[in-house]
């Protein structure tokens, strides 16, 4: 029994003299895998009746991005877009406000891309891709809402290597404006002074 133990201690030391760790020691942690980039609809809210939003789909935690492809859905009986302008960090973008994505004569989505030759890094703070403005559609009564949705159909870095991305939705919420008050015309009677000659 001496022997045995004498032995495994022995062959223990061997192991930590030549390996540089103690048998039986746990293995190096792996290192974590970088997080997906993220692209997000931001909130905002609309008055009717009001003037049109602006918000921004941004993008965060992602290195060197060379181009994406975006699709932004909504409830067209809600709102419309009327604008879409890219990030001027970005060489070149297109952005279609009137794409139809189930063929139904109605418009329900923004598609858009955005191309950068050199790449486009954001870390925790959110990168704009494009700016988006919303107008409310006539006829609809407040409170109501519309979910921004956020498909990404491409995401590639500079080499047109495909990048891991996760999305978040939106919401643009419409709630009742401040109605100006009308303006009152007084109409007053003409009145004339006639000098008299003595």
């Amino acid at each position: 029994m001496f022997s045995f133990r004498l032995m495994m201690a022995v062959v223990m030391l061997a192991g930590a003299l030549v390996l540089g760790v103690p048998l039986g020691a746990a293995p190096p942690l792996a290192r974590a895998a970088p997080a997906a980039a993220l692209v997000q609809a931001a909130n905002g809210t609309l008055f009717v009746p009001g003037p049109a939003v602006t918000l921004p789909i941004q993008v965060t935690n992602t290195p060197q991005l060379g181009a994406a492809t975006v699709l932004i859905t909504y409830d067209p009986a809600s709102v419309r877009p009327t604008a879409c302008r890219r990030n001027t960090a970005f060489d070149v973008g297109l952005c279609n406000t009137a794409y139809d994505r189930n063929a139904d004569g109605t418009a329900d989505a923004v598609l858009f891309n955005v191309v950068s030759l050199q790449g486009v890094s954001a870390g925790v703070t959110p990168v704009t891709l494009v700016d988006i403005t919303w107008q409310a559609t006539a006829g609809v009564q407040p409170p109501a809402y519309t979910d921004l949705g956020v498909q990404v159909e491409t995401f590639t870095d500079v080499n047109a290597t495909p990048l891991a991305v996760s999305t978040q939705g939106g919401r643009i919420t419409i709630e009742v404006g401040i109605t100006p008050p009308q303006k009152v015309y007084l109409h007053l009677p003409l009145v004339t002074r006639h000098t008299v000659a003595p």
